[in-house]
């Protein structure tokens, strides 16, 4: 990709935004949804606290009774009482709807308190056409997305016995994710890439045009397929758009999202749902990643992206991570720079690696700083050298490896192909270490 005024689709940073009506719609969106939230327990508040506060208002009466001048009494006039202060906030306990023979009548609160209540509830801020609204947003917001996402028809032909030329077609769904002069960039799983021998996109406004496989990374499973430009009208180009990249910081346990693409396992179809925990650092192969969780609709296999509330991609579903009734969701912020190279048509360096960090709880126990071995790909260029579960890494050639996030800065520095030393400590087995070094060729992730 050349060119200084190329577009940059994927480019993750904190901006100010302007507040469009959609945007303000979205905003709205979720005040409802917090709004209805509250609404709901306030509701089951009062419902749980009335009793307990009638009570205590008798009580405070009884000892006001007690209180009372007995001479006075005596002459007919009415006994002072010891007035509560700020009992319930709106309800005027000097009101004589509320004084009855020197008492503090609880029947008359209770339906002060109802009252005021039923009116409050008789007119409620959110009704019937709040909720229509919501989800005509939400529906709005799945439509916009909808301009950045395509079709992709990944085509294979085989040979049958009798030498009949067989053609089978599978849909998935990809996302436009890069441009540059000459082409348009589109990414979508690695199934895709492995359905098809030929490939064509379909674009938001029924365009069609033949594609090509770009690259495509098993590992990830993601695939970048590339279309000319060479062609498309220079009105389509002018309308490209290309989808904003939202912050991960900005999603935390509770964070509504939308997904598009293939949640349903077809395309076109959305869903809505919420973040139910975020993994900051979740192992991976050659390093770690953020992975949200959640039990929105996914299908990792025919392509789903997720949205923030403000319609920015936040990650795309993961099929190693996502279970029945459970998607895991891979932060965009880690994909980019797989796809960023695999936009540029090249490999992916491979080591076949996964661990953990040196916790300190692993410290105090005496193990050494450096990156904890828990997993070696059968087959990988680090199982073939001879390592193993248990071994901590502490270099990559001369780059020092001390946690997860160093190693995988190192590996990305590698290029497929390259000779490359590790060093690591493996136990002796009396609680001392032994350090081992290994060369191996860097492999294709």
């Amino acid at each position: 990709m050349a060119g200084e005024d190329r577009k940059k689709f994927i480019n993750e940073k904190i901006v100010g935004r302007n507040i469009s009506p959609q945007n303000a719609a979205k905003r709205i969106l979720l005040a409802l949804v917090c709004g209805l939230a509250f609404g709901a327990a306030a509701a089951a508040a009062y419902v749980t606290v009335l009793p307990a506060i009638t009570e205590l208002l008798e009580k405070r009466a009884e000892r006001a009774e007690e209180h009372a001048d007995p001479e006075t009494d005596d002459l007919g006039a009415e006994a002072p009482v010891n007035e509560p202060e700020d009992i319930i906030d709106g309800v005027d306990t000097d009101d004589e709807a509320l004084i009855s023979d020197g008492e503090l009548s609880s029947d008359a609160i209770r339906e002060e308190i109802e009252r005021a209540v039923e009116l409050h509830l008789s007119d409620p801020d959110y009704t019937e056409k709040d909720l229509r609204a919501m989800s005509e947003a939400v529906k709005d917001m799945a439509e916009e997305a909808e301009r950045y996402v395509t079709k992709v028809h990944a085509v294979s032909t085989s040979t049958t016995w009798f030498e009949d030329t067989v053609e089978s077609s599978h849909t998935f769904s990809g996302l436009i994710y890069d441009e540059d002069d000459t082409e348009i960039l589109v990414l979508t799983t690695a199934e895709a890439a492995r359905s098809g021998q030929s490939f064509s996109i379909t674009f938001s406004d029924g365009t069609e045009k033949d594609a090509v496989l770009k690259q495509v990374s098993e590992q990830d499973n993601i695939s970048i397929i590339a279309v000319s430009k060479e062609g498309l009208g220079q009105e389509f180009l002018s309308q490209l758009e290309h989808i904003h990249v939202g912050s991960s910081f900005s999603i935390s346990e509770g964070s509504m999202i939308l997904a598009v693409g293939a949640p349903l396992g077809r395309a076109g179809s959305y869903d809505l749902g919420v973040i139910g925990m975020v993994s900051r650092e979740e192992p991976y192969v050659d390093g770690g990643r953020e992975i949200y969780y959640s039990s929105i609709s996914s299908d990792p296999s025919h392509g789903t992206f997720f949205l923030n509330m403000s319609g920015e991609l936040i990650g795309m579903a993961d099929a190693a991570q996502s279970s029945e009734g459970l998607a895991g969701i891979v932060s965009i912020a880690d994909l980019k720079r797989t796809a960023d190279k695999l936009g540029r048509g090249e490999t992916l360096p491979y080591i076949g690696l996964s661990g953990s960090s040196i916790s300190f709880e692993m410290s105090y126990d005496g193990i050494p700083e450096g990156m904890y071995i828990t997993d070696v790909k059968l087959g990988s260029p680090a199982y073939e050298a001879g390592i193993k579960n248990g071994d901590i890494l502490t270099h990559i050639g001369n780059a020092t490896v001390s946690d997860i996030k160093t190693y995988e800065n190192a590996v990305w520095l590698l290029h497929s192909g390259d000779r490359v030393k590790l060093k690591l400590l493996r136990s002796s087995g009396s609680g001392g270490y032994t350090e081992l070094e290994f060369e191996l060729a860097v492999g294709i992730r």
